[in-house]
């Protein structure tokens, strides 16, 4: 049926759409968002009147997937969460946060130049194929990505940016055929990582306090100088920006971590005189990504690689120091309770260590990185 410059149709979930063309003589389709036909009439009418057929949501043209996501998974601007919500679905901040950090981070940077429609299945399919080894994630964070795509396509669809959804059409990855390891750093790479001074102070310090303590990334970002004394570190916090900020550590309890002089005088050392000690402007700590980064870039430098099939990480650290506490001969139990055990019950009763341990635990991080 002939409405004007535009056609009518319905869909098979019910609802009508109608086809009109751009300047460019392409066809476009857009939803009336309605299920009878005269009330889908009453709206194109409308459309037509106003000169809104090819943009009847307001938004602003837009070429580029960068343009078009502008606000996607921010929460009281995003159009699939506001769109979840009127039908009556929950959507949590939380979750809009953790999304839009995956689209900046995972999809942004492949992506975020190309046109909306000459994006294909093809391209979102070796996109997905090579995302855990280019952005270093699990096979299953990848299918997490791969949801949001699909969501910010669909959405084009209902746009009339695109006729079709080519992530729809994309295989997730096997979450079990995800099987690289995560293995601790050896002795030697400790010596050759800090044999000299890194480019990056804030990135080698980290990295010294994560070799010598086990502390996770997120403990360290969290670290602010009241939790900083003289002969121990108390970790109670740490800290995710794609999830709640700061808050407490991943066993949901706060512990002891104790330290010796040389490790007390490097934090004061770089101590920012303000709320986190890792901060470049004293409010907020550095990036999710720094300390990542600046070890790569390390790493790249002296050619440390990974055995094929694993994976050397920031958290590596922790791996290497637990494998130090654990050649030195100290219990399992007490070594849980130094680096955080997620367990309530061993927690609570390793909490109070003896003299003797906390002096094998400093000899330990005295040879660490010697």
């Amino acid at each position: 049926m002939e409405t004007g410059t535009a056609t009518l149709y319905r869909r098979e979930n019910g609802v009508w759409y109608y086809w009109t063309y751009d300047e460019f003589g392409k066809r476009k389709r857009f939803s009336t968002a309605r299920k009878t036909k005269a009330a889908a009439n009453l709206i194109v009418s409308e459309r037509i009147r106003t000169g809104t057929l090819l943009n009847p949501g307001g938004r602003k043209k837009v070429n580029r997937f960068s343009e078009y996501v502008e606000d996607f998974y921010i929460y009281e601007k995003c159009p699939y969460i506001q769109s979840q919500i009127k039908r009556g679905y929950k959507y949590s901040k939380k979750q809009a946060k953790t999304n839009r950090y995956y689209l900046e981070h995972h999809v942004l940077p492949f992506f975020g130049s190309r046109t909306i429609e000459s994006i294909n299945v093809g391209d979102v399919n070796r996109w997905l194929i090579g995302l855990p080894e280019s952005s270093k994630i699990s096979h299953k964070t990848a299918n997490n990505v791969l949801t949001i795509v699909r969501q910010i396509f669909q959405v084009a669809v209902e746009d009339g940016l695109r006729e079709d959804n080519p992530a729809q059409k994309v295989k997730p990855l096997a979450k079990n055929a995800d099987t690289r390891r995560r293995i601790a750093f050896t002795k030697d790479q400790i010596s050759q990582l800090f044999s000299e001074s890194w480019k990056s102070n804030l990135g080698e310090v980290a990295a010294r306090l994560a070799a010598q303590t086990g502390m996770r990334a997120g403990e360290i970002r969290a670290l602010s100088p009241g939790q900083i004394h003289k002969t121990y570190i108390e970790v109670d916090a740490s800290y995710n920006n794609h999830d709640d900020g700061r808050k407490c550590t991943k066993s949901g309890y706060s512990r002891i971590v104790p330290i010796g002089r040389g490790i007390y005088q490097m934090l004061q050392d770089i101590a920012s005189g303000g709320l986190y000690v890792f901060s470049f402007d004293g409010v907020h700590p550095v990036s999710n990504s720094y300390f990542e980064k600046k070890l790569l870039q390390r790493m790249d430098q002296l050619g440390i690689a990974a055995p094929e099939g694993t994976i050397l990480s920031f958290h590596s650290f922790r791996h290497y120091f637990n494998s130090r506490l654990t050649a030195a001969g100290i219990p399992g139990e007490k070594i849980r309770a130094v680096i955080g055990h997620e367990d309530e019950e061993m927690t609570e009763h390793y909490t109070h260590l003896e003299v003797d341990d906390l002096k094998q635990i400093l000899e330990v991080q005295s040879m660490a990185i010697a």
